[in-house]
């Protein structure tokens, strides 16, 4: 359904749309969240369909702010991974590597594929740039328990074809994300 309506209303607007271009008041993208939504809602539940929402997979409370003291909040501490003795460390390494490199193509498809659309010179500063930040990202994230990322090539498509040309787009997907999580 998303697909369809990403592709369907620039294509109207090219065909049939005289004056106002539908896509030019309101990004694809943003009804094609509403509709999903609506359709989730009004169709898929009503019938008994089950969908897993976050708060299923994992506790998302937050409650940071209402919180007296800092060992009543649930943020995560600092700690290093408890890795067992009889650990298989050949699978852990063969996994982590693999993850690694899965990560790193994908961050620098996601580069290549912006690059294109912004009509921007390709640069192998900026591509090893945004590896070595990633990586030493995804180190932290391991001594905090939280789980490693890459760059989103949907989210920075869909934010540089709605407009997005500087780093605030990013940075209010993650500030939102980061209100959403612990409030």
């Amino acid at each position: 359904l998303t697909m369809l309506i990403m592709w369907a209303m620039p294509f109207y607007d090219e065909k049939f749309a005289d004056k106002v271009k539908i896509s030019d008041l309101v990004p694809p993208s943003l009804v094609a969240i509403v509709l999903g939504t609506v359709v989730e809602w009004t169709i898929i539940r009503p019938s008994g369909g089950q969908t897993r929402t976050v708060g299923e997979t994992a506790s998302i409370d937050g409650d940071f702010l209402h919180r007296s003291t800092v060992d009543e909040t649930r943020l995560p501490r600092w700690h290093f991974p408890l890795v067992p003795e009889d650990a298989h460390w050949g699978v852990m390494i063969t996994y982590a590597v693999s993850l690694c490199l899965v990560g790193l193509i994908e961050s620098v498809m996601t580069l290549q594929a912006v690059d294109t659309i912004t009509e921007t010179l390709p640069s192998a500063f900026r591509s090893n740039q945004e590896c070595v930040a990633q990586g030493l990202s995804n180190a932290l994230c391991g001594v905090f328990g939280a789980m490693g990322g890459d760059a989103m090539i949907g989210q920075s498509t869909i934010n540089v074809m709605n407009g997005a040309r500087g780093r605030l787009s990013a940075m209010t997907a993650g500030v939102f994300m980061v209100l959403f999580i612990v409030i």
